[in-house]
């Protein structure tokens, strides 16, 4: 059995990405993938890593 990652609330995401709350919700917008508990959203920090690999990878062709 695998045990789960902990799901990351919008503030311990922010910290480790160095970011503000602001810029998650941003990224939000633009499809950060995230689950709502409630109207609370968690990440999975590994989907959100990948995520962001992803785009970086897909706006650095488009330029």
């Amino acid at each position: 059995m695998k045990i789960q990652e902990k799901l990351l609330t919008k503030q311990e995401l922010a910290d480790v990405l160095n970011v503000s709350t602001r810029t998650i919700n941003r990224r939000m917008d633009e499809g950060l993938p995230h689950l709502a508990i409630g109207s609370v959203p968690r990440f999975n920090y590994s989907e959100v890593i990948e995520w962001l690999k992803n785009k970086s990878t897909s706006s650095d062709q488009s330029a």
